[in-house]
């Protein structure tokens, strides 16, 4: 537990960043358990973080928050994020959008050039083990996390840990979080580059028409527009030929790193001579234009080194994934790409639907920009979109200690009669149909009648819970199984008996449907994707009884609610005026937004409606 002296050190050399009552801490980490990480930008073997700590922990010293490592891209350090997270999640946290947690910024940098031990170094470890770069996976695994865990207020626990990251550090966030997952419960990426389509997957954003060395067409698209054709470098693959080049020698020294092989100290995964001249050969082969995108002939193609390949495959995520289905499919996953760089959106959307052929939930985001687009901005939904997936993470281990899924093939009726009682406490209950059954409707009746109760959640014991309706299901999903493409969701919930009652007890939830499907949406460089099905209709109809909704007074905080979430939804609430009540204050929302992404996203701040319940409204 870090305690006030710390954070009080922490304030004198971070007072510019002390924002909103929350800190930014600049942290030194040493390397003790691990293998020697090169670090050109500190003195001795330490590395740098830094940490973002959210105004409730410096009002509650006592307390212990979550934590997620933020990895950042080629180039990047534990600066590049850390201002603009702060701005981010100070306004989710106040709009009510995410509970507070912690963020570890990591610095994965190396020097573009030679290095001080006489090494070319090429920016960035990748996040893995090198025998140029160092042990930087190591260094993760056991000299970062145990320090977090003994100097900060963290939550020592996997369910309370999470780790995302942009671009390289997206790539990082994957290969930990499929290899770890004893040490995350969800992982994150915005334009994670997908270096297995290099490898593995090459022909599936490639030409419509194969042809010999087709395996190389991504490859190609890299190293030969690059190649000088003049000059001391003419013909030959280098590092200084251009970005891409560049890429391809940094991911080298990260997979196939070799310290007898100068002047670049790395295997590249095709054939070069003495001189660092390429093996090609004739045919019609085809790259990706750099002008515009297009594919277009360069009739010579580079020669794969299988050897070399095989050592870049073993950190390939699309294959690791085979070998961790079941750990992966209790984790929160999230995948974005931009509309402008198709190979990393590609990445992304073939990595989601791999991932949904073997069974795991993960959600696939296609936003309007380019890589670095929307990224540290307050306004913008890239980043608020993951830590809203991570907070609900949280949010499930925190709060719901269990989670049980009622599969029902198509239609059901929870019917409550005379004394009988139904209390939802500590639980996260989901209905859904079984999507191999080819089922296109579920429709969930619940009546109480009589004397009965129903409760989802348990206010005066500070017990919530959730009950939620309608399938779990991503666009990769979608793509897996098209019959869920038009599958619906109805609901119903009538109160009929003299003191009949249901009742969503404080922080609790009742959430029935869908989202926006595939459209966009009015957020900022996002298209919408809900993780639940299609809501076509939704009534709530109170003869004889009391529906109770609390309310937490403060309108920034986290208020139980009714969630409806569709677009064409058609909701009715009838009232018998004489017989039937509603109490408590709480709103019915209507959400046509995404960033209302599944009901355990509790809070509904800036998207509900103030004052009651909304939406067809009928007292006759």
């Amino acid at each position: 537990m870090i305690c006030i002296k710390h954070m009080l050190a922490g304030i004198v050399f971070t007072l510019p960043w002390y924002i909103s009552g929350s800190l930014l801490i600049i942290d030194s980490v040493p390397i003790v358990n691990s293998t020697a990480v090169p670090s050109p930008a500190a003195t001795g073997n330490v590395r740098l973080i830094t940490v973002y700590l959210p105004a409730a922990a410096l009002d509650n010293p006592t307390k212990r928050f979550p934590c997620v490592y933020h990895l950042p891209g080629l180039g990047g350090d534990n600066n590049s994020f850390a201002v603009g997270n702060q701005n981010i999640m100070d306004d989710l946290i106040k709009e009510g959008q995410v509970e507070p947690f912690i963020i570890v910024h990591v610095d994965p940098s190396l020097v573009n050039g030679i290095d001080t031990d006489g090494k070319r170094r090429y920016q960035g470890t990748w996040y893995v083990n090198s025998d140029l770069n160092g042990g930087f996976e190591d260094f993760m695994v056991q000299d970062l996390i145990p320090y977090v865990d003994a100097h900060y207020p963290t939550i020592s626990d996997k369910n309370y840990r999470a780790i995302m990251g942009q671009s390289m550090g997206g790539f990082g966030s994957q290969y930990h979080g499929i290899t770890h997952p004893e040490l995350y419960c969800a992982f994150g990426h915005a334009s994670g580059t997908p270096f297995f389509l290099l490898t593995t997957n090459s022909t599936l954003v490639a030409p419509a028409q194969p042809s010999p060395g087709f395996e190389m067409f991504t490859f190609n698209s890299f190293i030969l527009p690059e190649i000088p054709t003049f000059g001391p470098n003419a013909g030959k693959v280098t590092p200084d030929n251009g970005p891409l080049s560049f890429s391809i020698f940094s991911y080298a020294a990260a997979f196939s790193p070799n310290v007898n092989n100068p002047p670049y100290y790395v295997d590249l995964p095709f054939e070069v001579d003495a001189e660092s001249k390429p093996t090609l050969v004739d045919g019609p082969f085809f790259v990706y234009s750099p002008v515009n995108g297009n594919q277009i002939n360069t009739g010579k193609s580079l020669v794969a080194r299988p050897d070399i390949i095989a050592k870049w495959t073993q950190f390939d995520p699309y294959l690791l994934i085979n070998n961790n289905v079941e750990t992966a499919k209790k984790q929160g996953i999230y995948h974005d790409g931009g509309s402008n760089e198709p190979l990393n959106a590609a990445g992304a959307r073939l990595l989601c639907e791999k991932m949904a052929s073997l069974g795991i939930d993960s959600e696939y985001i296609l936003f309007n920009g380019g890589h670095t687009t929307c990224l540290t901005s307050e306004l913008c939904a890239r980043y608020r979109t993951i830590f809203q997936m991570i907070s609900t993470l949280f949010a499930q281990q925190n709060v719901f200690t269990d989670d049980v899924r009622i599969r029902l093939s198509g239609n059901g009726t929870i019917l409550l009669q005379d004394n009988a009682q139904c209390s939802l406490e500590n639980v996260t209950v989901g209905i859904e149909t079984v999507p191999n059954l080819n089922i296109t409707e579920t429709n969930i009746q619940i009546a109480v009648q009589d004397n009965a109760t129903f409760t989802i959640g348990n206010t005066e014991l500070q017990n919530p819970a959730v009950l939620q309706v309608g399938n779990r299901f991503t666009k990769a999903i979608i793509k897996a199984n098209p019959d869920l493409q038009n599958h619906t969701v109805e609901g119903s919930v009538n109160l009929n008996g003299a003191n009949a009652s249901f009742a969503i007890g404080n922080n609790s939830v009742f959430g029935i449907g869908a989202g926006v499907n595939d459209t966009k949406t009015n957020t900022l460089n996002q298209t919408g994707i809900s993780s639940l099905t299609n809501l076509t209709r939704f009534d709530l109809a109170i003869q004889n009884g009391t529906f109770n909704a609390q309310q937490v007074a403060a309108g920034t905080e986290q208020s139980s609610a009714l969630l409806l979430i569709g677009t064409d939804a058609l909701y009715n609430v009838t009232i018998n005026p004489d017989t039937g009540k509603i109490l408590g204050g709480a709103n019915i929302v209507f959400a046509t937004d995404c960033l209302q992404r599944h009901p355990l996203v509790q809070s509904v701040a800036g998207i509900n409606i103030p004052g009651g319940i909304r939406n067809n409204i009928n007292t006759n």
